[in-house]
């Protein structure tokens, strides 16, 4: 079963090479990882992610201004205010569909991490679901199959002004890890290449159904001062349920610098061939 591993260490403590290298040893390996008690100022929390990776603010933040913050513009809030309806081919609200958070059009980053800055009992939980372990527990003849299917994407978000369309194979290729996962969203993936809408869609559903099963998700219920770090690359994520009392969360995103640049645009094209 899909689990988060729990590490010991004060982030506000610089990395030195050997810190950084075996903690991205665990990220890729367990995927999630938890630290508790983290007590993180926003200039700590930009300071650690920026060991890991480059940082940057998102593109869609001119389009969603108030959602960042002014003094550290790579720090995307989360929080009461930001509970967005509509745009999705499901009409969830977007934090409630499985989903991952590009900051360029089209793109995804290797590493997400997020800070519970204030949580109290009974917020909604955040749940991960291990794309990498569900492709593997396919057939060959599925994975061969949907290896050839490329899914359109779009940003179709209500507070996004400007639509973005971009296509990606439904199998993507890991630039640091070269482990295969499915690259699928609720929230973006709207159609495949070459089908029908009804027929495209019904795809899209048949694995969400497949694969969305306990043995590949893990719920984290979240407690104030915690940071989570996964591999955003690998896994998606979804709010469980609706915000019902206060919370938090600080996110950001960091982007390999280990990624060869061979290896990076292989991923943004997502062929993943062989």
């Amino acid at each position: 079963m899909f689990k988060a591993e729990v590490l010991e260490r004060d982030l506000r403590v610089p990395l030195n090479d050997a810190d950084i290298k075996d903690l991205k040893k665990h990220l890729y390996s367990s995927l999630v990882l938890v630290f508790h008690d983290q007590h993180l100022t926003n200039a700590e929390f930009l300071a650690f992610a920026q060991q890991l990776g480059e940082t940057s603010p998102s593109e869609f933040r001119k389009q969603n201004v108030s959602a960042y913050r002014s003094d550290f513009p790579e720090i995307l809030v989360l929080d009461k205010d930001y509970d967005p309806r509509g745009g999705t081919r499901h009409q969830k609200k977007r934090t409630e569909g499985w989903h991952s958070d590009p900051r360029v059009p089209g793109e995804r980053d290797e590493i997400g991490m997020l800070l519970a800055v204030d949580a109290v009992e009974g917020v909604a939980p955040t749940q991960w679901l291990d794309l990498r372990a569900a492709f593997a527990s396919m057939s060959a003849q599925q994975q061969a199959y949907l290896r050839k299917l490329v899914g359109i994407h779009r940003n179709t978000h209500s507070n996004v002004d400007e639509i973005h369309e971009f296509h990606r194979p439904l199998v993507a290729r890991h630039p640091v890890t070269g482990a295969l996962s499915l690259d699928i969203h609720e929230n973006s993936l709207w159609d495949i290449e070459g089908l029908d809408q009804v027929a495209g869609r019904k795809i899209i559903d048949d694995i969400f159904e497949q694969v969305v099963i306990p043995e590949n998700i893990y719920t984290h219920v979240w407690k104030e001062n915690d940071v989570v770090i996964w591999d955003n690359l690998s896994l998606i994520h979804r709010r469980l349920g609706p915000i019902t009392c206060g919370r938090t969360l600080h996110r950001i995103y960091a982007h390999e610098l280990e990624s060869s640049e061979k290896t990076t645009t292989q991923l943004r094209d997502n062929r993943a061939s062989n």
